[in-house]
């Protein structure tokens, strides 16, 4: 991704001429002492509508940890016990640590894919779930949810109810589907760029990119031509508005969802 980033700012150079987005230093110069979201924000409500999807680099492939067992083995594991609750307490306790195992396991591996696990402690599952809640990926709503459940089932010393079993495999179930979806999205995203609908020929015109260093955990958007934003997990706040935007923006790219969908989201 570097390489093709160097070579477009080099054809950007000779096309000086052209006065586009980036002659507008001042709108960035008044910019600069906003914090990285908020100028990130303002560049995308400004500009995102009159952009086009110039090429994108998959990257290196996304690694996982050596897992024995995988978070769908789980599933399979708790849905064998789903269809005979009923002949034993036993069966409903495995089902429901199965489910529990299911879960940790795809949210282990997702934070791991992205470099971000050795910023959370292993055990600590509500931090977990407030990293995946800041990228924009589950509403707060569908979180909460999802932790009802899962304290009734899990925390209480009694035997779960069979209705509340089933629920809970199917939140799971939906969490996990969604977190492997977002995987696949971070391992051919991992660069992108775009430019100006109005003239695809001109290298200097509204040309902004993202790229995602896995490894190094550094999130950077190229806004103009000499202005980078870094976003890292050391400001975790920033850094979680930061992968929102990526994944919003990914999606953007992928012709999922439109320019006007990104900023209703990016607002919020």
């Amino acid at each position: 991704m570097a390489k093709k980033l160097t070579k477009r700012k080099k054809k950007s150079a000779r096309c000086g001429k052209h006065k586009g987005l980036f002659s507008r230093t001042e709108q960035y110069k008044r910019m600069e002492n906003l914090p990285k979201s908020q100028q990130l924000k303002k560049f995308l409500i400004n500009n995102l509508e009159k952009c086009a999807i110039q090429g994108r680099d998959g990257g290196e492939r996304l690694e996982f940890p050596d897992f024995e067992l995988f978070p769908f083995d789980y599933l399979e594991y708790a849905e064998a016990e789903l269809a005979n609750l009923e002949e034993s307490d036993n069966k409903k306790i495995n089902c429901v640590s199965h489910i529990k195992r299911a879960i940790e396991c795809e949210l282990d591996s997702f934070l791991y894919a992205l470099g971000l696990s050795k910023f959370i402690k292993p055990d600590n599952f509500p931090v977990k779930t407030e990293w995946i809640e800041g990228m924009g990926i589950f509403t707060p709503r569908s979180l909460r949810k999802l932790n009802t459940i899962r304290n009734e089932v899990e925390h209480e010393y009694s035997i779960p109810k069979i209705q509340n079993i089933e629920l809970y495999f199917e939140l799971a179930s939906a969490f996990i589907h969604t977190l492997e979806g977002f995987l696949i999205i971070a391992n051919d995203n991992q660069g992108v760029w775009w430019q100006s609908r109005e003239s695809k020929k001109n290298f200097d015109e509204i040309f902004f990119a993202m790229n995602y260093e896995t490894k190094n955990s550094v999130l950077t958007f190229e806004i103009e031509k000499n202005t980078s934003l870094i976003f890292e997990p050391s400001n975790k706040d920033e850094f979680l508005f930061g992968m929102r935007a990526y994944f919003l923006l990914s999606r953007f790219a992928s012709d999922l969802v439109d320019d006007s969908y990104v900023i209703r989201n990016i607002s919020k």
